[in-house]
């Protein structure tokens, strides 16, 4: 009954700064031995050398939104993801 005028249904975003983000799941990753995404290598590695690495996610929420998990982005995709924000 909650889903019918007059209590028409909410939705609502939380965006997180991808920098923040970023640089979170690194921590995550290097401190965490019990996650499954966990690799030694992450153990020695510096803030710096993630950042350049392989292991970097790339461009997450443009990849998530226009669900294109592999491949490059393009500008495109970017403005799909923005068309669906907006809308």
């Amino acid at each position: 009954e909650i889903f019918h005028p007059p209590y028409r249904g909410r939705c609502f975003t939380l965006l997180r700064d991808p920098i923040e983000r970023a640089t979170s799941v690194f921590y995550a990753l290097k401190n965490s031995p019990w996650e499954t995404s966990f690799k030694e290598e992450f153990s020695d590695m510096t803030i710096e050398e993630y950042a350049f690495s392989d292991y970097l996610e790339s461009n997450w929420m443009v990849r998530m939104i226009s669900n294109k998990m592999s491949g490059q982005i393009t500008d495109d995709d970017l403005e799909e993801a923005k068309y669906f924000i907006s809308e």
